[in-house]
C-alpha cells in the first residue's frame, strides 16, 4: 500500500467521522423538534377538549331550561 493510499483513506475515514457526528447531532435536534411538536399537540387537545365541555355544558343548561319551560307549559294546559 502506498502512502498515497493511506493519506486517502485516513481522509475518507475522517470525512466518514464528520458525517456520522453531524448526523449524531442532527438527530438530537430532530428529537427536540419531536417533543415540542408533541407538547403543542396535547396543549391544542386540551384546549380542544375544554372548548367541547364548555359548549356541552351550554347545551345542558339550554335542554334544562327548554324542559322547564315545558313542564310549565303543560303544567297550565288544561284539556
Amino acid at each position: 500500500m502506498s502512502w498515497n493510499q493511506v493519506i486517502a483513506l485516513l481522509a475518507g475515514i475522517a470525512t466518514l467521522c464528520a458525517v456520522v457526528a453531524v448526523s449524531a447531532g442532527g438527530i438530537y435536534t430532530q428529537i427536540a423538534a419531536m417533543q415540542a411538536e408533541g407538547a403543542a399537540d396535547r396543549a391544542a387537545a386540551a384546549a380542544d377538549r375544554r372548548a367541547l365541555q364548555l359548549s356541552m355544558d351550554a347545551f345542558r343548561a339550554e335542554m334544562q331550561r327548554l324542559a322547564e319551560r315545558q313542564a310549565t307549559l303543560e303544567g297550565r294546559v288544561t284539556p
